[in-house]
C-alpha cells in the first residue's frame, strides 16, 4: 500500500513514515503541499495524510486541488490537525477529507483508520 504524508513538519513526516513501514506500508512524504501536489498528478497512492496548517497552501485547499485529479479523486484522505473546534472538522469533511485526526496522533487510531478507509475504497473500487 502507498501512502502519501503532507506536512510542513519534517519531523511529523518521518515520525509516522516509521510507524507505516512498520506495517509495511510504502510511503511517500512532502513538506511542501505544492510538491505533493506535482507528486500526486503523475502517481497513484491507496491513501493521503494532510496536516492542515501549511504555507502557501493548506491541508482544506490541497484536498480540494487533490480531489480534482481523476486517478486521485476517489483515493481516501485523512486530515491530521490539532484543531478540535467541530465546525471545523465538518467544513474539512465537506471539502473532501474522509477523516479528521487530532494530533497528537494516536498510532492505533490511525492505523485502525486507514486500513478502514482502504478497505472501502477497494471495495467501492474492485479494479484496483
Amino acid at each position: 500500500m502507498k501512502v502519501l504524508i503532507v506536512d510542513d513538519e519534517e519531523m511529523n513526516c518521518k515520525a509516522i513514515q516509521r510507524l507505516l513501514r512498520l506495517e509495511d506500508y510504502e510511503v511517500v512524504y512532502f513538506t511542501s503541499p505544492l510538491d505533493a501536489l506535482k507528486e500526486a498528478e503523475k502517481n497513484s497512492f491507496d491513501i493521503i495524510l494532510l496536516d492542515i496548517l501549511m504555507p502557501v497552501m493548506n491541508g482544506i485547499e490541497l484536498c480540494s486541488n487533490l480531489r480534482n485529479i481523476s486517478h486521485i479523486k476517489d483515493v481516501p484522505i485523512i486530515i491530521l490537525s490539532a484543531k478540535s473546534d467541530k465546525q471545523f472538522k465538518e467544513d474539512v469533511m465537506e471539502k473532501g477529507a474522509n477523516a479528521y485526526i487530532l494530533k497528537p496522533i494516536n498510532s492505533e487510531e490511525l492505523l485502525s483508520k486507514m486500513k478502514e478507509l482502504i478497505k472501502g475504497s477497494k471495495s467501492d473500487n474492485p479494479e484496483k
